[in-house]
């Protein structure tokens, strides 16, 4: 019993041992614990820890919420006193009893919040509830961090993006400003490329020449048109305006004011080219604009020559009535002195002698008439033909064997027209073809043929109209005509030939003729090579048609 009871007591003894160890080895980590605990609260970084009750009064705090709170509100703190009451300010005091009333009822959460009195610092906490073994809430744990310094550089930050996005907002507004002024200036520069474009078009696509000089005077570009008339690419060439027209080498481009077109003629070639200078402000070059005007200054001359030739012929016309008069006159007297004398008087030899003479003045009176068309002749239908053959077979008798004639006679209509006065034309053309040749002989060409008269022919000879004519074509192949006379061989008494072999009424006599038919007459000469003179005179109309039967008749 005794050894029982020693062996209860030696096991009593054992567990009490063993409890008594185990509560030690408890206290020893508690105390471990404590110590790791208190070191971790008060380990630098800043963070406040406190712990309170439901009543709100201190459990526990650690010393850098000792020292904040001594900072910021100027009290000691201590446990056992209330949060609430050390808490100045009612808006700090409000917030932190919204945030431990979370707390205690369960919730556990983080809120970022200004707080202090004296100095205003900003706080992250953690808010924790403090639980019991049986899950009961006995108070709550608050963890703050200060993070003014992260705030107001956030604050900071904030405010630069603002303001950066402020700034944004004004350069973007001053991008969208300045973008539409871009656009606007693109559309303007794009018009204006279009404009150039058409113009440039327009320019250069003319058929009309058209060049392009720089302010300096020298050619950037010339078209297709400019090309060809000047027989070169006087761009490519450098050439300047003044070396393309010698005649205007004192032409200056830089006289010529926007606004102000200037012109001037030109002779290239063969061609008179009439050129508009413009000053184009848009490219800051000249255009100049040409235009042929030969057959202008062609028919200018011809228009000249027949108003020239209308006035000769008006005053030779008035010249030669007053002289018929006067030769009437003469011939009268002589008549009557012969009839008081007799056949063997020495006085009628001088009186015969005298009337020659007058009656050589009447036909001359009479060549001048005809070609003031003031002479008075019978008018009636007349084919060229047998004229032409008619004159030929007498020339052909009297010409040298050196001349050889050449005849393309083609049937033609009727004109109206003397046979006598187109036999005179025929004589006069084909003498002075033959005078032309006398000397180194050639060949003297006549061909009739009939023509339609349109307006594009009209255009070189104006005083023309439209419908069928006969054309008369008398050519040689003698020395030709000088250029420098040609326009003066249809006046009266204007001749090349020596003084007793020509009167210089021939030309002008034929000329007066054909005008006075309606017609006209050309003449086309290159010397040492020939002369070509066409006599166009127009047809009877309503027989033109019978005479086309006739033709196909035969």
């Amino acid at each position: 019993m005794n050894e029982k009871m020693s062996i209860k007591q030696k096991e009593a003894l054992n567990k009490c041992h063993d409890e008594i160890t185990g509560r030690r080895h408890t206290d020893e980590e508690l105390r471990h614990a404590h110590i790791l605990l208190e070191a971790s609260l008060e380990s630098p970084g800043g963070m406040l820890i406190l712990a309170i009750d439901k009543e709100y009064n201190y459990l526990f705090f650690n010393k850098t919420h000792k020292e904040n709170t001594k900072i910021n509100y100027g009290i000691d703190l201590a446990v056992g006193m209330n949060l609430l009451e050390n808490i100045t300010g009612d808006d700090d005091r409000g917030k932190a009893k919204v945030n431990f009333d979370r707390a205690f009822s369960g919730e556990s959460f983080s809120i970022i919040q200004e707080y202090g009195d004296i100095n205003r610092v900003y706080y992250e906490i953690v808010y924790s509830p403090i639980t019991s073994r049986t899950a009961e809430i006995m108070g709550a744990t608050a963890f703050a961090t200060d993070i003014t310094a992260r705030k107001e550089a956030e604050d900071s930050i904030r405010e630069y993006s603002q303001r950066l996005e402020e700034m944004v907002e004004e350069r973007t507004a001053d991008f969208i400003k300045a973008n539409e002024i871009l656009q606007k200036e693109v559309t303007e520069h794009k018009k204006a490329e279009e404009a150039l474009k058409e113009k440039a078009a327009f320019v250069f696509n003319n058929p009309a020449p058209v060049m392009q000089a720089g302010s300096h005077g020298n050619v950037i570009h010339c078209n297709s048109a400019a090309q060809r008339l000047l027989k070169c690419d006087c761009s490519k060439n450098c050439m300047s305006v003044n070396d393309l027209f010698t005649d205007y080498s004192d032409f200056d481009l830089r006289k010529v004011v926007p606004g102000q077109p200037r012109q001037f003629e030109a002779t290239v070639g063969n061609d008179i080219v009439l050129f508009t200078v413009v000053n184009d402000t848009d490219t800051g070059s000249y255009f100049m604009y040409g235009s042929n005007i030969t057959e202008l200054k062609n028919l200018e001359k011809q228009l000249y020559h027949i108003h020239k030739m209308e006035s000769i012929g008006t005053l030779a016309g008035g010249i030669a009535h007053d002289f018929n008069n006067i030769l009437n006159s003469m011939l009268g007297h002589i008549y009557m002195a012969k009839k008081k004398l007799t056949k063997k008087s020495k006085a009628k030899v001088h009186l015969d002698f005298l009337e020659s003479s007058a009656n050589h003045a009447t036909d001359l009176v009479q060549q001048i008439l005809t070609f003031s068309r003031e002479g008075k002749s019978a008018l009636q239908p007349t084919h060229v033909e047998p004229i032409i053959k008619e004159v030929t077979n007498v020339l052909r008798t009297s010409l040298p064997a050196s001349i050889n004639i050449r005849q393309n006679i083609n049937p033609t209509s009727a004109i109206m027209a003397n046979p006598t006065q187109i036999h005179q034309v025929l004589i006069n053309l084909c003498t002075n073809a033959c005078h032309a040749m006398q000397r180194s002989g050639g060949i003297l060409e006549v061909k009739l043929s009939e023509i339609d008269i349109d307006s594009k022919f009209i255009a070189q000879c104006p005083d023309l109209n439209k419908g069928p004519h006969v054309r008369l074509r008398v050519k040689d192949s003698g020395h030709g005509i000088d250029p420098s006379i040609i326009n003066r061989i249809f006046e009266p008494y204007f001749t090349t030939k020596e003084k007793e072999k020509g009167t210089g009424l021939g030309l002008s006599v034929v000329h007066g003729i054909v005008r006075n038919y309606g017609g006209t007459v050309t003449v086309s000469s290159d010397l040492s090579k020939g002369t070509t003179f066409q006599v166009y005179i127009p047809v009877i109309q309503n027989t033109s048609n019978q005479e086309k039967e006739r033709r196909s008749e035969k």
